[in-house]
């Protein structure tokens, strides 16, 4: 005789989940679901609500936070540290560096003039990690970069209780700084309540939600910490 599970169960079964565990399996999974589906790369909007979503359904709390995001490729990381610590004094030395060392850097624009939404809006989930759902679209909005970073990632937060900066190191000697910046309202953004009548966004939270639910248990996760320097595998 078959016993079908309570009701109830399912949601219970994914609270034992480890935090680390759906965060990490998240940022394997999703951006290559969402992209798949026809998201654009600048989605950074609609890949955080559909990470709180997910994570809410998951049990943890999650909300969104504004950030000034910027990326630098290996080659500008490895400069800084060659010049002591030092950034470009200007422009024109910032193009001295892209010429000698292939070294560049680019930022989210949040002036009041930006192109769309101004900033780079992240996930803080569980208190614990900001969670970043469209890191790749500094790869493909440069073509000076010259660096694919990850489509989506997941950090440890700094420890300060009210943190402005964190800086963490990427794949291959690259980093990304978030500057936490005052809260612009992204709810009437189209991405924040994207595709409500056709149930795209429904769909793809469902699919998550069940891959994360019966796929992260047992498995190891590297999270970067707010140090650039340290990295950490979880199992």
């Amino acid at each position: 005789m078959t016993h079908l599970p309570r009701r109830g169960s399912a949601r219970r079964r994914a609270k034992k989940i480890a935090l680390h565990a759906a965060v990490g399996l998240y940022t394997e999974i999703a951006r290559p679901l969402m992209r798949a589906k026809g998201f654009r790369a600048d989605t950074c909007i609609l890949g955080t609500r559909v990470a709180i979503q997910v994570m809410k359904r998951l049990g943890f709390p999650a909300y969104a936070v504004k950030t000034r995001a910027s990326v630098y490729n290996p080659q500008f990381v490895a400069r800084v540290e060659r010049e002591g610590g030092r950034f470009p004094r200007d422009k024109d030395e910032s193009l001295a560096w892209y010429e000698e060392d292939g070294a560049h850097m680019i930022a989210i624009d949040t002036t009041p003039t930006a192109k769309g939404y101004p900033g780079h809006l992240v996930a803080i989930v569980g208190g614990t990690f900001l969670l970043d759902s469209a890191l790749d679209q500094f790869s493909e909005n440069s073509k000076w970069l010259d660096y694919e970073v990850p489509g989506a990632s997941a950090f440890f937060l700094p420890p300060e209780v009210k943190w402005t900066v964190a800086s963490y190191g990427l794949p291959g000697g690259g980093a990304v700084v978030y500057e936490r910046l005052p809260e612009v309202d992204w709810t009437d953004a189209p991405d924040w309540t994207f595709d409500e009548k056709t149930g795209l966004f429904s769909d793809i939270v469902n699919v998550l939600v069940q891959a994360v639910r019966f796929e992260a248990k047992g498995r190891s996760f590297e999270i970067v910490s707010h140090d650039p320097r340290r990295r950490e595998v979880i199992p």
